[in-house]
């Protein structure tokens, strides 16, 4: 796990102030984390975000997109094909919202073709 315990001074650490340099232990673990978050944020995104993209940057997710467009009858809103989409792949609910405004310009290519 990313947390350990750190009250309690290690066997190699001196006997002079444990309680100190376990502090300091903490606050460097505490400071790594924030620096790591931050490494997350500056990169873009976290690990799942990252497969997202992908799959919505895929040529099969177009075609998927394309596929939905074409099949479906009566009304129909980018919600509806979004919430469509999230089934079909077996993803959470509102999954794809981030990225509504990507899967809208696929939908508007495809409705403008007709």
């Amino acid at each position: 796990e990313l947390f350990l315990d750190l009250t309690k001074p290690s066997s190699s650490s001196s006997p002079s102030s444990p309680s100190s340099e376990s502090k300091q232990k903490q606050k460097q673990k505490q400071k790594q984390q924030k620096e790591g978050d931050n490494d997350d944020e500056v990169s873009g995104m976290s690990e799942e975000e990252r497969e997202l993209d992908a799959l919505v940057m895929s040529e099969e997710f177009k075609q998927l997109v394309e596929q939905v467009v074409n099949e479906s009858t009566g009304t129909l809103t980018k919600k509806i094909i979004r919430r469509k989409l999230e089934k079909m792949l077996e993803l959470d609910p509102d999954m794809l919202k981030s990225r509504k405004k990507k899967i809208g310009e696929y939908i508007d290519s495809f409705t403008e073709q007709e």
